[in-house]
């Protein structure tokens, strides 16, 4: 790809399905923030390690559709905590709602589980997440509005479609990944279909999806 391959979304950045419900997001979709936004971080940033399971994530240069498999440490689960030696650009994490669509990630907000996260690296980095060890954890759960929802990948392994939104078997309709290597949209998963762009292609750890659902519902973790 060139080197200005990074789409700019238009105002409406929200991808709209065909009547048929299969998705074709828009080349637009991914955010384009505003000259001024370059984050101020707070002076203690720098994550502190414990000792206990890590897990790297990789940024390439350019957005990054991320998302955390596992509940992070505490003192290591904020944005700035994990994205801290992550060269921006001056732009700040995105998040993503149905209602509000794309907004900025506050700082010292803690990452969560089942989150999708717009990030962007001028260079291509790893991030190393460090997760908590502690063994009482509440299983993540995401409320999801219908249509295109940001999701994240909920475990440490690769499982396929139909495994990860199996909380929400009867109302997906379609999942899209973002490849950041190539800054392109990866081809839609159909729910109960196969082969493929069928719901038994994996999804992976660390990587964020938008999902499309007809009406309102909740994401459960597949794992803690």
């Amino acid at each position: 790809p060139a080197v200005n391959v990074t789409p700019t979304p238009a105002v409406n950045v929200t991808p709209t399905p065909a009547v048929n419900v299969t998705p074709t997001p828009a080349v637009n979709v991914t955010p384009t923030p505003a000259v001024n936004v370059t984050p101020t971080p707070a002076v203690n940033v720098t994550p502190t390690p414990v000792p206990g399971e890590t897990l790297d994530l990789q940024l390439y240069e350019g957005w990054n559709f991320v998302s955390i498999p596992r509940k992070l440490s505490t003192g290591n689960d904020t944005a700035a905590a994990v994205f801290s030696d992550v060269d921006s650009g001056g732009r700040p994490i995105y998040t993503y709602t149905p209602a509000g669509g794309f907004e900025p990630l506050g700082e010292n907000e803690t990452l969560m589980v089942l989150e999708g996260y717009w990030v962007y690296s001028t260079e291509e980095t790893t991030v190393q997440l460090m997760l908590s060890t502690n063994p009482v954890r509440a299983p993540a759960v995401k409320t999801l509005s219908p249509g295109w929802n940001a999701i994240g990948y909920s475990d440490l392994t690769e499982r396929s479609a139909d495994e990860a939104l199996t909380s929400v078997e009867d109302i997906w309709v379609s999942v899209v990944g973002y490849d950041a290597q190539g800054q392109s949209y990866r081809p839609a998963l159909i729910n109960n279909q196969t082969g493929d762009q069928g719901e038994n292609q994996r999804l992976s750890p660390t990587e964020g999806y938008w999902l499309f659902v007809r009406e309102d519902g909740r994401l459960a973790a597949i794992s803690t």
